[in-house]
């Protein structure tokens, strides 16, 4: 997708307090001792994206991943296959809008760009599945109760 800056140029940034909040890294600290260390999540970002213009989406990779998910299926029984996708609010989370007149407008522009690579899925035969990145990080202090 396209629509998005580099705030800071390269400069290294402190993590967002959300990747070091949240119940689920008090209550499950052992875990997330090991998950930061595989995964580096821990140290800063070096770069902070910034929505300046217009989000528009470009399915030229995902055409590749497609076509490379087709030929790694080729040959192979399956009943079923999917790929997964971002959630919206993945995408809009840490990534501050500056273009858009509303939060709502913002969200709304990221869900329709998505909606071409969800439909490009669900077209070539697999289905879809969401994935919100999020949630691990934030834990429940993002989502209902409910949830």
């Amino acid at each position: 997708m396209n629509g998005w800056a580099d705030l800071n140029a390269g400069r290294a940034i402190p993590a967002s307090p959300a990747y070091r909040a949240g119940k689920d890294r008090r209550d499950f600290a052992d875990f997330y001792r090991e998950y930061d260390g595989l995964t580096q999540s821990h140290r800063p970002a070096s770069v902070k994206w910034v929505c300046t213009g217009p989000i528009t989406y470009d399915p030229t990779l995902l055409q590749i991943d497609i076509a490379n998910f087709k030929a790694a299926l080729a040959g192979v029984t399956v009943e079923e296959a999917f790929m997964p996708v971002a959630a919206p609010i993945t995408v809009e989370t840490d990534r501050r809008n500056e273009y858009y007149p509303s939060q709502e407008a913002y969200l709304y522009a990221i869900a329709d760009a998505l909606k071409q690579e969800y439909k490009a899925i669900v077209d070539a035969g697999f289905w879809s599945n969401w994935t919100i990145h999020g949630l691990p990080r934030v834990g429940t202090n993002c989502c209902p109760t409910s949830i």
